[in-house]
């Protein structure tokens, strides 16, 4: 069937067209996906309208998928098209871009459609399933290769595969899916709003108006760009110049951030034993930021693997437990959340 799925970042929305089957062993598949890219500079009205236009092209949808920044009042597939339920509703408080505080996704996006097979779900999450389809085939064929007769199933395995996605944008946030179904909880997490371990060196302020340490604040994209500028450099200048990150300032710079996602990392490790960690947009296309977070965490872990506590194989090779986020176009920055809501799509239609 021909499923959406709709990402919504701080500076596009990223739109997958993709048929969604099963293969012989079960496992999900997307086939023929096209890749759309609306800009979100218009506000909520404006990106709606040029969502719902670039929507509207494809008229054999039969499922539309949206992974959102938030917080949001309700993502519970239950409480989907119940008046006053709050569903795929922005919460009023703390999302980054204010002329979209408070906003009905879910309402705004069935009304204009006239449909209402549309889900509306947290950013990371569907980032997160994106990556465990995205690698499972790779993945899988190590793991056959590792145990030989003792192998798993394709579909024992899928449903063991834990990974977390840390996205670092104007907010920061970590979502963790379990297989291809992901942790909500109550609501749904809020890793970023965590309260992580000031450096004493570190001299700026919190950049979250609510916490005056949480990690957000203190490792958000909006606070690594201060500390860039504190530093008389640019966001842009660093990540494209890499003569730029031979200054020490500029190691400095993304040494401060990778102390405080490298903290995320062990939060996460010790809560959910995630196979994979995988970090999204800009800095995790940075080699520099990936080599610190990891040295970090090393570090935060107790310095060797000996005394790695919790201990278990995928944690052995840092440079595949913390890596950066899939390119799903070669040349194109396309974010791999668009992949997974697309999927979650899919998913969520057979469930129905």
């Amino acid at each position: 069937m021909a499923v959406a799925g709709v990402y919504i970042g701080d500076a596009a929305i990223n739109i997958c067209i993709a048929d969604y089957a099963r293969d012989p062993d079960a496992i999900p598949r997307l086939t023929k996906p096209q890749f759309i890219n609306v800009p979100r500079s218009r506000g909520f009205k404006g990106a709606m309208h040029d969502l719902v236009e670039a929507l509207e092209l494809h008229s054999n949808l039969q499922a539309i998928y949206v992974g959102t920044f938030g917080p949001l009042v309700s993502i519970d597939p239950k409480k989907r098209g119940k008046d006053g339920s709050g569903y795929g509703q922005l919460q009023r408080i703390n999302t980054h871009t204010q002329d979209w505080q408070g906003e009905h996704l879910y309402d705004t996006l069935a009304r204009k459609l006239k449909r209402d097979d549309i889900w509306i779900d947290v950013d990371v999450h569907v980032a997160a399933r994106g990556e465990i389809l995205h690698q499972f085939d790779s993945e899988y064929a190590r793991h056959c290769e590792n145990t030989g007769e003792a192998a798993l199933s394709p579909r024992e395995y899928l449903a063991g595969q834990a990974y977390a996605f840390i996205e670092i944008s104007n907010g920061l946030g970590c979502g963790i899916s379990q297989g291809l179904s992901p942790w909500r909880g109550r609501l749904h997490p809020e890793f970023g709003h965590s309260i992580c371990r000031h450096a004493a060196e570190d001299k700026l302020p919190s950049d979250c108006h609510l916490h005056p340490s949480c990690l957000e604040g203190r490792a958000s994209l909006r606070a690594f760009k201060s500390r860039l500028k504190a530093a008389g450099h640019e966001l842009s200048q660093v990540l494209n110049d890499p003569k730029s990150n031979e200054l020490e300032a500029v190691k400095d710079a993304f040494r401060m951030q990778a102390a405080y996602i490298g903290q995320l990392c062990i939060n996460a490790t010790t809560a959910y034993s995630p196979a994979k960690i995988v970090i999204g947009d800009d800095l995790g296309r940075s080699s520099l930021f990936l080599h610190y977070t990891r040295s970090f965490f090393h570090q935060y872990m107790g310095g060797s693997r000996e005394r790695y506590f919790p201990s278990y194989p995928d944690l052995m090779d840092l440079q595949r437990y913390i890596a950066g986020a899939s390119q799903i176009h070669p040349g194109k920055r396309l974010h791999i959340g668009a992949f997974g809501a697309a999927l979650s799509a899919g998913l969520a239609k057979e469930a129905a």
